[in-house]
């Protein structure tokens, strides 16, 4: 299974289907035989007798931590007429571990989240998650919700609870490939302030020009990661903004941005890739940034937004739930304390005015605002 695999079905698993947490459980759906059979196994299952009794014949499947991971990994695939959901135990040489024996088991175990790849195993004691990107993990909890769900990954991310993981590690099931998992337009870069040959994607930063040829295209992008035009085929030996780079690409490097990069996208670049994020359709262009034509922006960690009046806001609690939508033609709005604010304009107001309402809850997932 290869690591975007791995996500992607532990990701469905937390938006798509009911869960609720069960010591000993890898997905078997709650019947009143399969509670009995936790309820007598765990004694811990007893001290939630009555709330797993709630859950019967209601659609549910249970988890645990580790056994979310097993589970997966043993086929897990929904199906409520299969005892454990379609799971097969200790199969696809997997066998039953336990959360600490799994860390133990995992390559390149570090301390160190800066370079955390996803599809890794993340780890404290006596509980284990999943990285799946964009600081997020998926894990299954009777904390928070209580279930299985999406949680923020040493980090605040708004809209989701935290956990404080203690290292992460590769688990040897699992394919890592060296790309994130991502429905963003991206390209592996080819070198930096380096001379750009055929078919490459080069990112001049620094002061002054790229000194690049004509046989190309390039587009310069300022200190907040917008580009400030739409790429130029024939531009060359274009001038660095101050705090910000140039991207110049040849033949199929050209093409590429060509086709997905516009005037106002924000490109970022991570574990030497490129990646663009559009305007419009609930991508987030980024936190704590002006707020530029068609964007939408979140604001968090200070008392307003400093925004002008040409824009649509929502306030959202900690938990990501939305307390107050104002209208356009308002602005600087009061972030809730420990929450934070969906600032839109232009497309992206649009998208929030017809996607987002007051009571909902709301998360961000690979820089797209997402309902929960």
């Amino acid at each position: 299974m290869t690591d975007r695999e791995f996500v992607e079905k532990l990701k469905k698993i937390a938006t798509d289907y009911k869960t609720v947490y069960v010591l000993g459980c890898f997905g078997a759906p709650l019947t009143s035989a399969s509670i009995g059979r936790y309820l007598n196994a765990y004694s811990y299952n007893k001290g939630r007798e009555a709330l797993l009794r709630d859950h019967i014949n209601k659609g549910y499947f249970g988890f645990d931590c580790v056994c979310l991971i097993k589970a997966v990994l043993w086929g897990w695939n929904g199906d409520a007429g299969k005892p454990y959901g379609g799971a097969v135990y200790a199969s696809n040489g997997v066998g039953d571990i336990s959360d600490s024996q799994m860390i133990k088991i995992c390559t390149d175990v570090s301390y160190d989240f800066s370079h955390i790849k996803e599809g890794e195993l993340l780890y404290m004691p006596g509980h284990v998650g999943v990285y799946i990107g964009d600081g997020l993990a998926v894990e299954c909890t009777p904390s928070f919700s209580g279930d299985v769900q999406i949680t923020a990954c040493n980090r605040n991310v708004a809209g989701y609870n935290r956990r404080n993981w203690t290292c992460h590690g590769k688990l040897p099931f699992i394919e890592y490939t060296e790309t994130r998992v991502t429905s963003l337009a991206n390209k592996a870069l080819n070198g930096e302030n380096c001379h750009r040959g055929a078919d490459m994607l080069i990112k001049y930063t620094g002061k002054g020009k790229t000194g690049t040829n004509k046989w190309g295209a390039e587009v310069c992008i300022d200190r907040h990661g917008r580009a400030i035009s739409s790429p130029v085929y024939g531009a060359c030996k274009l001038d660095i903004p101050d705090g910000g780079c140039v991207l110049s690409g040849h033949g199929d490097a050209g093409k590429w941005m060509l086709e997905n990069i516009r005037a106002g996208y924000t490109v970022f670049f991570e574990n030497n890739r490129a990646y663009v994020i559009p305007c419009g359709g609930g991508y987030v262009s980024g936190e704590n940034i002006p707020r530029a034509t068609d964007c939408l922006v979140v604001y968090k960690g200070k008392s307003t937004t400093g925004t002008n009046k040409w824009g649509k806001e929502a306030a959202c609690s900690k938990d990501g739930r939305v307390l107050e939508i104002r209208p356009w033609g308002v602005g600087n709005t009061v972030i809730p304390s420990g929450g934070f604010v969906l600032s839109a304009h232009g497309k992206s107001a649009d998208w929030l005015g017809n996607n987002i309402s007051v009571g909902a809850t709301v998360g961000i997932v690979d820089h797209k605002v997402v309902l929960r």
